[in-house]
């Protein structure tokens, strides 16, 4: 007898002049290559079970949907929040609060001046959100939004209210 893999099998080339394999030689080979199939697929399923975990390991990491409502006043710095007066506009830097970007955030202007703001890069300009209006930003399931500028015309001031989604 021959052996492959496990399975002690038949000879494959029957006795000299028969010219027939016998159907227990054919099946023998076909069960040892079922079972070094059945086997690889266990390496595969033990090798995606190792990865889910890691990757549900990570995904704890990143906090989802936590709303953290900020209260703002421009042209008033707070440092406490990552806010920073520079002289032109205040930076809000608020990653260094909350150590992560948020997905979403709606800035409330409660007046009584205008406000100007830009996300993320001054290079897009900054918007202007009247006294009792609202803008909002999303990036669903992409967390992108990192940090905000913004401003008020000279000597006025607003006050804010920007709940965000992390």
């Amino acid at each position: 007898m021959q052996e492959r893999g496990l399975i002690k099998a038949p000879p494959l080339m029957p006795s000299k002049g028969s010219g027939i394999v016998s159907p227990e030689a054919v099946m023998t080979v076909l069960l040892d290559e079922i079972a070094g199939r059945l086997a690889e697929l266990t390496d595969i399923q033990k090798a995606l079970g190792t990865l889910t975990l890691k990757m549900e390991r990570e995904m704890q990491k990143v906090a989802r949907g936590r709303m953290i409502p900020f209260v703002l006043s421009i042209p008033t710095p707070n440092r406490d929040i990552g806010l920073i007066n520079n002289g032109e506009y205040l930076w809000w830097n608020f990653q260094e609060f909350s150590h992560a970007p948020a997905v979403s955030a709606t800035i409330f202007n409660d007046g009584p001046s205008s406000i100007y703001v830009c996300l993320n890069e001054l290079s897009d300009g900054f918007q202007e959100v009247k006294n009792g209006e609202q803008l909002h930003f999303d990036y669903s399931g992409h967390p992108s939004i990192r940090q905000f500028f913004l401003k008020v015309d000279t000597g006025g001031t607003a006050n804010l209210r920007v709940p965000m989604e992390f």
